[in-house]
């Protein structure tokens, strides 16, 4: 697999060869985290360097308009990329490796049919999706992944 700053994953040569942005195995990672479907077992050897490498990622939006993702300087992102490679190719495998983690019942969550790039969140205020070219009304929400991602500061 080959992380890109593109937009859209494509497979190269290969079924199994894979050219993925940053921007999708993130917001996948963040979106399973969010939605409490994948979960960090506390006591495993690393999971203390995965959260202090958690605590160190950052994501902005450059002055072109491009999604930036990675560690502060100084800082290492390794493990956070070792987890979210996996939960792609899970959601990309068709294997219903998500429906079988199950989506815990959120308090007031509509029940809703979901893509499996998509997730249900509920935004806190009116926000613009530049994904869209629309304006989103504040309540549940269907979104793609990336969406979430983006929209990450305005989601409860």
């Amino acid at each position: 697999m080959t992380i890109t700053a593109g937009y859209g994953a494509e497979v190269k040569d290969s079924a199994r060869n894979y050219s993925v942005p940053k921007l999708q195995l993130i917001s996948r990672l963040q979106s399973l985290l969010h939605d409490r479907r994948l979960r960090i077992q506390k006591g495993l050897p690393d999971v203390p360097a995965l959260v202090s490498e958690f605590s160190d990622f950052q994501q902005k939006v450059t002055d072109s308009g491009r999604w930036r993702f990675g560690a502060r300087a100084g800082a290492h992102d390794d493990l956070v990329l070792a987890l979210a490679l996996p939960c792609w190719a899970g959601a990309k495998s068709g294997l219903g490796v998500w429906a079988a983690l199950g989506r815990p019942a959120v308090k007031g969550a509509p029940e809703a049919e979901l893509a499996p790039d998509e997730v249900l969140v509920h935004l806190r205020s009116r926000v613009w999706s530049p994904g869209r070219a629309a304006l989103l009304e504040q309540g549940w929400q269907k979104l793609t992944q990336s969406e979430a991602a983006a929209l990450a500061n305005y989601i409860d």
